[in-house]
């Protein structure tokens, strides 16, 4: 975990060993204590998580003002299922334009608008873009740790990071694209162990702040391993008391039942390295709820199938979800949507197992103030396929096309002038079926050009600079004695 998660110290607690996806409802006693002074954060009480005991509210949320050696205990209770999506009331505008604007650690640089721009593409409503960003994050952001505390342009370059990184990058794209969302800090718990996570909250109008936590894969309907402390515009608005530690026991819970899940077809026909529209039925017994669906397999179904609906009480719904059919590892494919354990079975005809129109590799060559940028796609369907690849500067767009023939590569190629300060080139590549591949490359800065000496007149300067200081030492006695060089006889 980052720095300042380090210096809350979270302690095991020994009680049943149940994983945080298991978690329907939950009981849990917390335990707090604070080796130093100032504004200890606690969870607060909302339409998903309920705790005992009284303290004072900021626009954080709940705190205890605290001296040094202090020490209580809390009960909470945490149950995300029984949560009816519309609990706040309409924010004003000038907090909704807040909650959308760049911070110091969430940046919307013009690299993470492109990016933002990019992802989005055509989405017609808010819940169709949060869907996509959601999907681009949890596809290519690598779950490694990183070192200091990197901010989303930092992300967004190495692409790498845990539940901060990919919290932070999440909420800049929606903000880039003019959606309110704000940064959440609490607690997971999962079989005896308590971590300091991260996740983050997206306003829907007319339904409240919605959790997503892109980490654990978990949209609206959290698992209840989640004790939520404090939320922020930005991370380092919270300022943390020194030594503060979090002991999470487990009294008693519930398995996590969903009351609503997907039903899908039986089987159906699918071609390898083509989108295919899976049909999708919803049985809704909640209350009125924002629902999550994604589409998974063992090996071919890209994480990019993913869609954000609202589901009205009692209410029956049917859509279809768009996914990806890539490399399977068999004729024979089972997918699941969740949530939900109903599957279907996918006939896979093709004998290549290909994606498609995918990028095979992506090449820069340096000149003197400029950057030939090379993109080489493939085309591995059997017919041709047409593929238009866009260059995405802070300044302008750059699009191509290019008709690929079966079985060929092709080389697309464009050149980009240096500027006095580096930036990034996001290169989105798409066949006719928007089948998308993103990548950025960084136009480094021109460099001044080195002055060119002869070697003449570099001796010249040396000859020079030897009769200079020669000179000074013959004249120094007489500008020392205040006397006229020569005797002064010649004057």
């Amino acid at each position: 975990m980052k720095r300042q998660f380090l210096a809350l110290a979270l302690l095991l607690s020994f009680s049943l060993a149940v994983p945080a996806k298991y978690l329907g409802k939950a009981e849990y006693s917390l335990e707090v204590s604070s080796g130093g002074s100032g504004l200890l954060r606690l969870p607060e009480n909302t339409s998903f998580q309920q705790v005992g005991g009284s303290f004072d509210h900021d626009s954080h949320g709940a705190y205890k003002q605290v001296q040094a050696g202090s020490s209580f205990v809390i009960p909470v209770s945490v149950d995300y299922s029984s949560v009816i999506i519309r609990e706040d009331p309409a924010l004003p505008l000038s907090t909704l334009l807040e909650y959308a604007s760049s911070t110091k650690t969430i940046a919307l640089t013009p690299e993470v608008n492109a990016t933002a721009e990019l992802v989005a593409g055509n989405a017609s409503t808010e819940a169709e873009t949060v869907s996509r960003i959601m999907s681009w994050v949890m596809s290519n952001v690598q779950t490694e740790p990183v070192p200091g505390s990197p901010d989303s342009h930092q992300v967004l370059e190495t692409m790498k990071g845990q539940c901060r990184e990919k919290t932070i990058l999440f909420i800049a794209l929606l903000r880039a694209r003019g959606i309110p969302a704000r940064y959440v800090s609490g607690l997971l718990y999962s079989n005896d162990q308590a971590f300091l996570h991260a996740w983050a909250e997206v306003y829907f109008p007319g339904s409240g702040w919605i959790p997503f936590d892109l980490s654990q894969e978990e949209a609206v309907q959290l698992d209840a391993g989640h004790v939520k402390l404090w939320h922020a515009l930005d991370p380092a608005d919270v300022p943390i008391v020194p030594a503060q530690e979090y002991t999470l026991s487990l009294v008693s819970h519930e398995e996590k039942q969903d009351c609503y899940h997907a039903i899908l077809p039986e089987s159906m026909h699918a071609e390898r390295g083509r989108i295919i529209l899976i049909n999708v039925s919803v049985v809704n017994k909640c209350p009125g709820v924002m629902a999550v669906f994604r589409a998974i397999s063992t090996s071919g179904i890209k994480p990019e199938a993913s869609r954000i609906v609202k589901l009205l009480p009692d209410h029956f719904l049917s859509f279809n979800l768009k996914a990806a059919v890539s490399t399977l590892a068999s004729n024979q494919e089972q997918v699941t949507v969740l949530p939900g354990d109903s599957t279907t079975r996918l006939n896979i005809t093709g004998v290549k197992s290909s994606e498609g129109i995918r990028v095979e590799k992506v090449g820069t060559h340096s000149l003197e103030n400029r950057v030939l940028i090379s993109v080489e796609i493939l085309n591995s369907y059997d017919k041709p396929r047409n593929a238009s690849i866009s260059f995405k500067t802070p300044e302008r767009t750059i699009s191509r096309s290019v008709e690929i023939l079966p079985g060929q590569t092709e080389s697309v190629q464009q050149e980009f002038e240096k500027s006095t300060s580096p930036y990034t080139v996001i290169i989105m590549v798409l066949n006719q079926d928007n089948f998308m591949h993103t990548t950025q490359i960084t136009i480094p800065a021109k460099t001044e050009p080195e002055v060119e000496y002869s070697f003449m007149s570099v001796y010249v300067l040396i000859a020079a600079g030897i009769l200079l200081a020669l000179a000074l030492v013959l004249l120094s006695p007489y500008i020392i004695k205040g006397k006229k060089p020569f005797g002064g006889d010649l004057f």
